[in-house]
């Protein structure tokens, strides 16, 4: 079956079910990113970035803002070899697609914050 004639749920379903043979391979979890441009689909996987990459990254964003913070977890996560290369290159044309994965590489960025408040007027 021709990719470019899928309608979007069967190509959730096979980039979903590519996402999870990526993750049971590499041992981390990976993000399916899903685009379609003028009907043809646009295909990519994100890995789940180290903790170094994670870190660099939301300092980005606090600097920066979130495209440039998803730009380096793109660049740094990105599976190429199983991503339309589309994705990264340097083609206006491409922006809108680029700006969009960058956005959704954020998506594997989970930070939790301590629930934990000191609370002195409940002493007992």
């Amino acid at each position: 079956m021709e990719k470019k004639s899928l309608t979007l749920e069967e190509m959730q379903e096979l980039v979903d079910n590519k996402a999870n043979e990526l993750a049971g391979k590499l041992g981390r979890k990976v993000l399916p990113l899903l685009f379609n441009e003028k009907g043809e689909w646009i295909v990519g996987y994100i890995q789940q970035p180290t903790r170094s990459a994670v870190r660099q990254a939301v300092d980005k964003i606090e600097k920066f803002g979130r495209i440039e913070a998803g730009d380096f977890i793109l660049q740094t996560s990105l599976i190429k070899e199983e991503s339309d290369v589309r994705i990264t290159e340097e083609r206006p044309e491409f922006d809108g697609i680029n700006m969009g994965a960058c956005l959704a590489a954020l998506d594997l960025i989970e930070v939790n914050i301590s629930v934990i408040k000191k609370n002195t007027n409940n002493i007992e």
